[in-house]
């Protein structure tokens, strides 16, 4: 006679114990590629709760809701798990790739053995799952940094944004010489430097370094002190400014350099710099 595998809760009809891991630690170097897999732990009974022992077919799927009708996420079929006295032991990812944007939001695992019906309900994925999304997050970490210059002599007088159209480095892509604006990628800490070179007379020149169109200081937010604007000045010729700052944005914030006054910075080594010292988890 043969015998059936339901994949349904309550535990009477199946039980399933399953526990995940990934199979990396927190502690990787930098540079070492995080692996793509999820350790699944589970318990097969027949429904009878007799464990079950042998080598069965059984495919995963992630959703991104408990229960419904949405198009699966991602879904691999393992063919010969074997399991012994109901314990069996997979790698999820082994088949097909896990990717950090397979954990974008809430998860939900499905579990269909052969040619049963799905389990249900789906398993809702716990934080430990989420780790995955550390690889999205050193790439971003390691990879946001630029170096944006003039392109051109002689601008005189009121510039908003001043027009950085030149890169020597432009890491990740986030500064864009058509605005002459960077935008953050990521919540984070960030350090910024500006930095002017005159070499021709300058009866007044300032500038400022903006958030949002707004004056920056060290909390990122528009003041009413002009003294603690993130600014360089210059008032003679043959003068060098420059002025660093580390500020705190959020995602998708914008920095760009304003230029006020009626004298000219001309040297195309003058220009910002900037660079993600390190993502923030809220």
């Amino acid at each position: 006679m043969k015998q059936k595998i339901h994949l349904f809760f309550p535990l009477t009809i199946l039980s399933i114990i399953a526990t995940f891991s990934f199979t990396t630690d927190s502690a990787i170097a930098a540079e070492s590629s995080i692996p793509k897999l999820i350790n699944y732990q589970g318990y097969l009974t027949d429904q009878n709760g007799k464990a079950l022992t042998g080598n069965y077919t059984i495919t995963f799927r992630l959703y991104d809701e408990l229960s419904g009708t949405h198009a699966w996420l991602w879904q691999e079929t393992q063919d010969t798990v074997r399991v012994e006295n109901g314990q069996f032991n997979v790698l999820l990812g082994s088949v097909s790739p896990l990717s950090a944007d397979d954990f974008e939001g809430d998860r939900y695992l499905e579990i269909q053995l052969a040619n049963e019906l799905e389990m249900e309900p789906r398993l809702q994925l716990v934080s430990v799952a989420y780790s995955l999304r550390a690889e999205k997050a050193h790439s971003l970490v390691n990879h946001v940094a630029f170096s944006a210059y003039l392109a051109s002599n002689e601008l005189f007088n009121d510039y908003d944004p001043l027009p950085l159209k030149s890169t020597s480095n432009n890491i990740g892509n986030h500064f864009d010489t058509e605005t002459s604006k960077f935008t953050a990628p990521v919540k984070g800490i960030y350090l910024f430097t500006i930095i002017g070179v005159s070499s021709s007379t300058t009866t007044g020149l300032n500038w400022l370094l903006m958030v949002n169109n707004q004056y920056a200081n060290s909390t990122g937010k528009d003041i009413v002190e002009t003294s603690e604007t993130c600014r360089i000045s210059w008032w003679a010729a043959s003068n060098t400014s420059s002025r660093t700052i580390i500020l705190k944005l959020n995602k998708d914030d914008k920095v760009h350099v304003k230029q006020a006054g009626t004298g000219r910075c001309d040297n195309f080594r003058s220009g910002m710099e900037g660079v993600l010292l390190y993502e923030i988890f809220e």
